[in-house]
């Protein structure tokens, strides 16, 4: 017999953080309730591979949410791999996205979310910097 503790909650800044046994069936839950219609789900394809997103895909269609999967990921995700979620993101729609694996999946669905409404301003700082001849102004 397993005696599994009981799931816990906490914020983490302003996100609902639930770690414990079976807390995977209410990603589709928190989802609805955090307004989302459209998840970006972000992993590697060892993740998606293993059928490790059934249970998560189940949770999301049982509550009407639509997702589309990027499993793109390689350790030590490139700049590149990142604009390609940002790309996916913006393609399908979403307004969600959610990071499954290890930490390269979760270091690129971070930075997919934060590039995902601000792709053009990042691109012409990049270009800015790139017209610089030191990457420091005023140093030789």
């Amino acid at each position: 017999m397993t005696n599994h503790k009981p799931a816990i909650s906490f914020q983490l800044l302003g996100v609902t953080i639930r770690l414990g046994v079976g807390t995977v069936k209410e990603v589709g839950t928190c989802f609805q309730a955090a307004g989302g219609k459209r998840v970006l789900i972000v992993t590697d394809s060892g993740v998606a591979d293993a059928g490790l997103l059934g249970s998560i895909k189940k949770s999301l269609e049982e509550t009407k949410i639509r997702y589309e999967i990027f499993d793109r990921i390689e350790p030590n995700p490139s700049d590149q791999t990142v604009m390609e979620g940002v790309r996916a993101f913006k393609r399908a729609s979403c307004d969600a996205i959610l990071g499954i694996g290890g930490g390269s999946p979760l270091d690129a669905s971070k930075a997919i979310q934060v590039m995902s409404p601000m792709k053009e301003r990042f691109m012409n700082i990049l270009e800015l910097m790139r017209q610089l001849k030191s990457p420091c102004p005023g140093r030789t």
